[in-house]
């Protein structure tokens, strides 16, 4: 068995070392979509941002605030927040974030997925 035959996708194909806030043509858009991963952190905080926008949920604050390290993700994680926001890209962005919560074992204790709740349900569409 070959290296290559152990991945999912090829390993030849072009990703982005790292994204760019200003950079939005259609196929940089599809590679940052299909190649984002998704933490349990992340699908948190897209939950919990997309939940408050669709439901017009009021904070005891006005914004949010993204805090990581040095090439932590803060501007992907934002993108991808905007991917999902914008309607041209909201299908295919929400539809992977459902998809990687959907993977994701219920049983399986080495998740937290805190803030998605019966009661919080996001569409693709709306």
């Amino acid at each position: 068995m070959k290296l290559k035959d152990l991945y999912s996708k090829p390993i030849n194909r072009a990703v982005n070392p790292a994204v760019s806030a200003t950079k939005f043509d259609p196929e940089t858009e599809r590679i940052e979509i299909q190649e984002y991963v998704f933490t349990d952190e992340i699908i948190n905080g897209l939950f919990r941002i997309l939940d408050a926008i669709k439901n017009n949920k009021s904070f005891a604050h006005v914004g949010i605030w993204i805090d990581g390290y040095y090439g932590s993700g803060k501007s992907h994680f934002l993108k991808y927040l905007d991917y999902c926001i914008t309607p041209s890209t909201r299908e295919d962005a929400v539809s992977r974030l459902l998809d990687a919560v959907k993977a994701i074992d219920p049983l399986d204790e080495k998740h937290n997925l805190s803030s998605i709740t019966t009661s919080c349900s996001l569409s693709p569409t709306g």
